[in-house]
């Protein structure tokens, strides 16, 4: 895996269960509020964002595939600006 990866924006209020769980797995807990997403470590919360919207393309592609990406090559999509508690 690589060049740029173009990471679409994963909003909260449309993602299955599986993708839920897997949201918690990485980042050890189900951020509910702001307040919980500050909390999170930035680097686990970037890894899993991108691992779910990149797998709603590439069911293949792994974790340790997201992981050994280098900084920066993620492009965060936010189509609408949309804000991921939401």
């Amino acid at each position: 895996m690589s060049g740029k990866k173009v990471v679409k924006a994963v909003r909260m209020d449309e993602m299955s269960y599986g993708e839920m769980e897997t949201l918690e797995e990485i980042i050890g807990m189900f951020p509910t509020s702001e307040e919980d997403f500050d909390r999170i470590p930035k680097a686990k919360l970037m890894i899993a964002l991108a691992f779910i919207s990149l797998r709603r393309d590439d069911p293949e592609i792994t974790l340790d595939d997201v992981r050994a990406l280098p900084a920066g090559s993620i492009q965060m999509d936010s189509g609408d600006e949309a804000d991921p508690t939401n």
